[in-house]
């Protein structure tokens, strides 16, 4: 098909790949000024049915609409056009100039390397990843506002644009529901439906192999992308725990805690553990992963659309003072010169009292308190531009309680937490207990912490819990808040069965030590 003009517009140059749903070509434009690039996908239904490609091109002009509208984001390519042909379903996009990810994560073989083994891979540092993570995650909640579930993120849909360094988002999948050799096709009311999962192994999470993928599926993805950068290992040649289908893989990387609990989040094997939203990432990576760039950055992204980004200066989220006048500065510096008259005059007359007040103002300039009788020496007063930085070193506050466990062996708490706070709830177990707890609220998650005070196996940073307990003792339910802005509310719910081996730990007093 190379070589090939189509729409008598399009000139198809060579083929970038292959797939289930078709191909993609890059082409150029040749009715446009300087005959530019274009990428072409191909679009071929399988099945030349009459009614099946009724329903396909149903769907094919819905996808292209759905296209149209996320391409204004400026990290999206353009939708310039699409088009039936010989009954078979073309996209005209924007081509994006960069490295996918997959290209820029190889290293530079070995001399010696046999041409059959694959390329040894690069690995990214921490900063790396968490500056990736906050450009993609800003994608993604523009993407999920218009209600589109991305379903490939991997690698070699994540270009770095050559122009500024930005990631692009590639490759939504259009119509790749009917694109399938083998689609499942039944009959509902009359019409056709398409129940294909689509994705890449490794990277798609569960609910999406069973065909029922929603937005936390794309943060699974990014996150194993993530991962493979990390680790330089393929996510499907790493191992997963036998019980719970949770990847292995921190054992593999030097990262901090609060990468590794993101990750760890966003990858949960069941979606309901998982972040609900991406902007909820973004707030765990702003909470638990600090870094020189300001959290406000990667939120102003859902509006970055291209009207926006082909602004020069781009204002958003930034305080816009009113400018200076000449005539304002002048004025200011004959109210400074006056005073400066005044409080000369002053120290000659011998008042040592108010000489000592300007010595001690750049040590107040912080204080919360306002100068109690205004001056003309208050404008000699330098306005409080650098805040102390004092909160962000302050440790999360903490607080510990115990949970009432009844004689049926259940217990709740409702309570509030603050931003970025942890709340340690204990109790007294038996071994050979169940403990099952159940944390509800949004932007908290729980860790629960055995006698030797390290968390449980799959107890670290979940939703819910259940397990037998193997030592007799306090164990803790640790809840943590993910939001920084504002108090958050949750309740807990336990669960304690079974009698256990040793009856009169249930009794025994528990000690809360103060911090």
């Amino acid at each position: 098909m190379t070589a090939k003009v189509l729409d008598g517009r399009y000139k198809l140059i060579k083929k970038l790949g292959a797939g289930g749903f078709g191909h993609t070509y890059m082409a150029r434009d040749m009715r446009r000024p300087g005959s530019p690039l274009c990428v072409v996908k191909h679009l071929k239904p399988a099945n030349t049915d009459a009614e099946f490609l009724r329903e396909a091109r149903r769907l094919f002009n819905t996808e292209a609409e759905v296209l149209e509208k996320l391409g204004r984001h400026d990290q999206i390519p353009q939708l310039l056009a699409y088009f039936e042909e010989n009954q078979q379903f073309f996209l005209v996009q924007e081509y994006i100039e960069g490295t996918p990810l997959n290209e820029e994560w190889q290293a530079e073989p070995a001399p010696d390397q046999p041409l059959s083994q694959p390329l040894p891979q690069k690995k990214i540092t921490e900063a790396e990843a968490i500056a990736l993570l906050k450009d993609v995650l800003g994608i993604l909640e523009f993407v999920h506002a218009e209600g589109v579930v991305h379903r490939d993120i991997k690698p070699d849909n994540l270009i770095r644009r050559k122009s500024d360094g930005k990631i692009v988002l590639i490759d939504f999948g259009a119509v790749k529901a009917f694109q399938s050799d083998n689609p499942q096709q039944e009959s509902q009311n009359g019409r056709s439906s398409f129940t294909v999962s689509i994705g890449t192994p490794g990277y798609m999470a569960s609910e999406q192999m069973a065909g029922r993928p929603n937005f936390t599926s794309d943060l699974y993805s990014l996150g194993m992308v993530i991962i493979r950068g990390l680790t330089g290992i393929e996510p499907t040649e790493l191992p997963t725990h036998p019980d719970t289908g949770e990847l292995i893989w921190k054992d593999k990387v030097r990262i901090s805690n609060g990468l590794a609990m993101v990750l760890t989040r966003m990858t949960r094997y069941n979606y309901p553990q998982r972040f609900p939203s991406a902007r909820e990432a973004l707030q765990g990576i702003n909470a638990f992963c600090p870094s020189e760039e300001t959290s406000a950055a990667p939120l102003a992204s859902l509006t970055s659309t291209r009207t926006s980004s082909k602004k020069p200066n781009n204002d958003l989220g930034r305080l816009h003072l009113p400018p200076s006048s000449s005539s304002g500065s002048n004025a200011g510096a004959g109210v400074l010169i006056g005073g400066l008259l005044v409080f000369m005059a002053i120290a000659v007359l011998g008042m040592p009292a108010l000489l000592n007040r300007p010595k001690e103002a750049p040590n107040t300039a912080t204080a919360p308190t306002a100068t109690p009788v205004p001056t003309p020496n208050a404008t000699e007063t330098p306005p409080e531009t650098t805040p102390s930085p004092a909160v962000p070193d302050m440790p999360p506050p903490i607080t510990n309680e115990v949970i009432g466990i009844d004689a049926s062996g259940n217990g709740s708490v409702s309570a509030v937490i603050p931003p970025n706070g942890i709340s340690n709830y204990l109790l007294n177990a038996n071994s050979g207990q169940n403990l099952a707890v159940s944390l509800k609220g949004n932007d908290v998650i729980m860790t629960i912490l055995g006698t030797d005070k390290q968390p449980l196996a799959n107890a670290r940073d979940v939703k819910e819990f259940s397990g037998n307990l193997t030592s007799a003792g306090t164990y803790t339910v640790q809840v943590r808040s993910i939001q920084s802005a504002a108090p958050t509310n949750f309740s807990l719910i336990v669960s304690l069965t079974g009698a256990g081996s040793d009856p009169n730990v249930i009794n025994r007093p528990i000690i809360i030590k103060p911090r």
